[in-house]
């Protein structure tokens, strides 16, 4: 469950950051201070790390409000929706920076430690927090920007109001958001196990996603023979399907996706194929820092974590044989039953 090389290789690169830590010019008290507070507390980044850790939590479960105050468009009144959307954005970005801050004071503690007093099972406890922040910052920082200047827009003119596209469109951004939120709170607790229908929640759900914000980039096509039913993490398992769509359109180039499931009585297989270029490296391409041609590398590694986590599996072909959905093919295996809460690998 989850790859070990990989924490190794971030604790590693987090180290060699840390050795390159460019501190304020012509202040060296600065720098004496933080080596003289780790030299006195011998637990300085453990402190951090629960610190940091708390501070992702508290990012995540504030990113699920913002979603669900996005996707109240639907039924409240515009103005009073967007005046706390806007309040909600400006906590949402002080809750990145202070992440971003949490992190910086870890390699300004590493930085100050002689090498061979570091723990590294300990500063990789570090890296596993910012690494769920990190997925999921990427994963909606894009989403979030054209908000703030329509919001605005809106509220400068008496009576601003946004056209009902771009209210459905803002609506199912909302749902997104709220998902990734919950997904990553569930991610550095204890995922709960939630009863999943793929077809009448998942794939609906994406579906009126990328009809609303992506219309016309990308057709989802769904084959099932019957209604699929299993146990999990809805709101992390929806991310994954979601992720391989958006591979799919952005780097694959797909305009045609098929989702394909089956199920026995003690499993789910479910297959994602698109009539996109394929993948370049599909023996490397779950590994963490490997792209599709772009992109920062962690979606194919969130994928295999939250699967792996499951007790499932994924395994990718670069091309298919089949004539309309020649290009990438991604085939998950799924228990249906989970006996307890989704534990996640400690590198995710």
């Amino acid at each position: 469950m989850g790859d070990s090389l990989t924490l190794d290789r971030l604790t590693d690169e987090l180290l060699h950051s840390s050795d390159e830590h460019i501190w304020p010019r012509g202040k060296p008290e600065v720098k004496e201070s933080w080596r003289k507070a780790a030299e006195e507390n011998k637990t300085l980044l453990r402190s951090k790390r629960k610190l940091l850790s708390d501070t992702v939590i508290s990012f995540f479960y504030d990113l699920s409000d913002l979603g669900l105050d996005i996707s109240h468009m639907s039924y409240a009144p515009i103005q009073d929706v967007l005046q706390k959307v806007r309040i909600s954005m400006r906590q949402y970005t002080e809750n990145s920076r202070n992440v971003e801050q949490e992190f910086n004071d870890v390699r300004r503690i590493i930085s100050v430690v002689p090498y061979d007093e570091i723990n590294r099972y300990e500063l990789s406890q570090v890296i596993r927090p910012y690494l769920i922040f990190s997925e999921g910052h990427h994963d909606i920082s894009n989403l979030l920007v054209p908000l703030d200047f329509q919001a605005t827009l809106a509220l400068s003119n008496q009576g601003g109001d946004l056209d009902d596209n771009t209210k459905k469109e803002w609506i199912e951004r909302g749902i997104h958001v709220s998902y990734v939120g919950l997904g990553g709170a569930n991610m550095m607790v204890h995922g709960p196990i939630n009863n999943i229908s793929f077809d009448f929640e998942i794939v609906a759900s994406l579906k009126r996603y990328f009809q609303a914000v992506h219309e016309g980039k990308i057709q989802i096509d769904y084959d099932f023979s019957e209604e699929i039913v299993f146990q999990g993490d809805f709101p992390n398992l929806y991310r994954c399907f979601y992720n391989l769509v958006t591979n799919s359109m952005l780097r694959g180039k797909a305009t045609k996706l098929k989702l394909s499931a089956s199920q026995t009585d003690s499993e789910v297989r479910i297959t994602c194929t698109d009539n996109g270029t394929g993948l370049p490296n599909e023996d490397k391409i779950f590994k963490c820092g490997t792209t599709y041609t772009g992109g920062k590398g962690l979606g194919l590694f969130f994928i295999k974590q939250v699967i792996e986590a499951h007790n499932g599996g994924i395994t990718a072909l670069a091309h298919n044989g089949d004539t309309l959905y020649n290009g990438a093919s991604f085939t998950i295996n799924l228990p249906r039953k989970q006996n307890d809460g989704i534990a996640y690998p400690h590198n995710f």
